[in-house]
């Protein structure tokens, strides 16, 4: 039951499936520069079906280096 939060650029959702067990949610971030001052912006993709509670926790852990938005993994590329 853990939460995978990845920032690996073009590493899709499909694979991380793969490669963790079924009890873990993966999410997937892109932060930009501007986040090592804390004014960046960060965009979350996650799985259709992740619990509300778990895309709640990953904006959470994100918020901090600046702005936070959920997309489609489609736009993430």
């Amino acid at each position: 039951n853990k939460l995978v939060v990845s920032i690996a650029a073009g590493v899709r959702l499909a694979q991380y499936r793969q490669w963790t067990p079924a009890s873990c949610q993966v999410v997937r971030a892109m932060p930009n520069t501007p986040c090592q001052i804390r004014e960046g912006m960060v965009v979350l993709c996650c799985p259709p079906k992740m619990p509300i509670e778990c895309r709640e926790k990953a904006m959470a852990l994100m918020m901090p280096l600046g702005r936070c938005r959920m997309i489609a993994e489609t736009h993430m590329d």
